[in-house]
């Protein structure tokens, strides 16, 4: 039998052996896995923290301490990284430290005064309705069924609203039991971003040692495009959560609405899930308005047209500037990465689903131009018209 032949069977059995032994201690298998995660936890949030802080970093770095340096000045190009690692550490440490102390406390009286009140209006939103239904004589069947439906429904948002909220919360200042992972998360990213050029080429030697040329550089260039597409992605998706959430907050300080800050936040947030994130965002937030004052439905028709204008303005003009079409999907591929990777992973896989497929997509449209290429096929949407 041929060495080479000899070789790829007994890879073959090798692998299928290992299969089946894992498959048969999947359980075992799997406690081995989350062990090594658990160990590894002070590291996954170092990168995760060292990823988020690139560009700020890199701002500073090429943008802010970019001088001229001289033979006779080469101490500048020594401290010049740890300078913009300080600045940058620095400024996401006085960020975070004003928008805890200016948003908490106002989230925390917001959020007690509603659970508070809620009862009150509740009642009073009762009242408003049965006048009202006999101001317009409808049947008593039909009065009973509305009832019936606005009490569950109430029901549900109340509980939502005394259960999720203050975990919410709860989860934001129990942060201290994790909190050794997190300083060591801080450090490790440090060390990241400080050599991350260093790492980069080492992976990049590790892989055109040990594999294939072609195999590596395929895995180069899709590391590229995964970087360049959830950075884009992310740091657009903020930028832009910022601005809906800061022009909801300045129209509904001139609208004189009631819980300002906290719906601002509310929608902001919301706004970070592509697509599905403003109408998650305006359920909760048009019922926290319209039990703020029950009796006056009113206000929560104009909220939430002021909502619809809100997101006319961030879809057709700062979500196109912002974000650009970084991601380049469509639409209806958004809305397909949302419900697949959604309906899966959550609230985390709608945030992340969209810049995966986005990476999946592009590599499979140059695959496919690629063999259309080699075949000598051109088709144009000329083509396939009626």
């Amino acid at each position: 039998m041929d060495k080479g032949k000899l070789k790829s069977n007994l890879l073959l059995i090798t692998y299928a052996i290992l299969l089946f032994l894992t498959l048969q201690n999947w359980p075992l298998v799997m406690n081995v896995l989350k062990e090594g995660i658990h160990l590894i936890i002070p590291f996954i949030y170092g990168f995760v923290i060292a990823y988020l802080l690139n560009k700020p970093f890199n701002f500073f770095y090429n943008k802010v301490f970019k001088f001229d340096i001289k033979t006779k000045y080469t101490l500048l190009k020594h401290i010049r990284k740890p300078i913009a690692l300080a600045v940058t550490y620095l400024s996401i440490f006085t960020i975070f430290i004003v928008i805890i102390s200016l948003l908490v406390p106002q989230l925390a009286t917001s959020i007690e005064t509603l659970t508070r009140d809620l009862p009150e209006h509740y009642k009073a939103a009762q009242q408003f309705a049965l006048t009202t239904f006999e101001d317009l004589k409808l049947p008593n069947e039909f009065i009973l069924d509305i009832q019936q439906y606005a009490s569950q429904i109430v029901q549900q948002v109340l509980n939502f609203l005394y259960t999720a909220l203050p975990n919410v919360l709860d989860s934001i200042f129990s942060i201290t039991s994790s909190i050794t992972n997190i300083i060591f998360g801080f450090i490790i990213s440090v060390y990241l971003l400080s050599s991350k050029e260093k790492l980069v080429l080492q992976g990049q030697k590790l892989l055109l040692a040990f594999t294939p040329t072609s195999f590596a550089n395929q895995v180069i260039r899709v590391s590229q495009l995964t970087h360049k597409t959830f950075g884009n992605f992310i740091s657009g998706q903020i930028l832009d959560a910022f601005i809906l959430g800061l022009m909801c907050f300045i129209s509904m300080s001139i609208l004189r609405m009631p819980y300002a800050l906290l719906v601002s936040v509310i929608i902001g947030l919301s706004n970070m899930i592509p697509i599905l994130g403003p109408i998650l965002g305006a359920i909760p937030t048009t019922f926290i308005i319209l039990m703020a004052n029950p009796t006056h439905p009113i206000q929560a028709l104009w909220f939430i047209i002021l909502i619809i204008i809100l997101q006319q303005i961030d879809g057709d003009i700062i979500y196109p500037r912002v974000v650009g079409n970084s991601i380049g999907l469509s639409g209806l591929w958004v809305m397909f990465a949302i419900l697949v990777a959604g309906g899966k992973f959550g609230i985390v896989g709608m945030i992340i689903g969209v810049p995966t497929f986005a990476i999946i997509y592009t590599l499979l449209r140059e695959a496919t131009y690629t063999k259309l290429k080699t075949k000598k096929i051109k088709i144009t949407e000329k083509d396939i018209e009626e």
